[in-house]
């Protein structure tokens, strides 16, 4: 990992997004983690780790590829 991931993530969120949660993590510990911007559109409530986003259906994608990574690696099987 890069040291130049914190500006990055505060660049991006000065020009992008309002705000944003960024985790990076090994099987036993955490890498990396940002908490920057904004939590509300108005500006007025600061994005936190306890913040909650809502990420609706987008977490089925998110399983689908951690499945089939897994099953890449021959951790799981897809055979019923």
């Amino acid at each position: 990992m890069t040291n130049n991931v914190p500006s990055d993530l505060n660049q991006y969120v000065r020009s992008e997004v309002p705000g944003l949660q960024y985790i990076a993590v090994t099987a036993d510990r955490v890498l990396f983690e940002y908490a920057g911007g904004w939590a509300d559109i108005q500006g007025t409530k600061a994005m936190t780790f306890d913040t909650t986003l809502m990420a609706y259906s987008m977490t089925k994608t998110f399983t689908a590829v951690a499945i089939l990574q897994l099953a890449e690696q021959r951790k799981l099987s897809l055979a019923t």
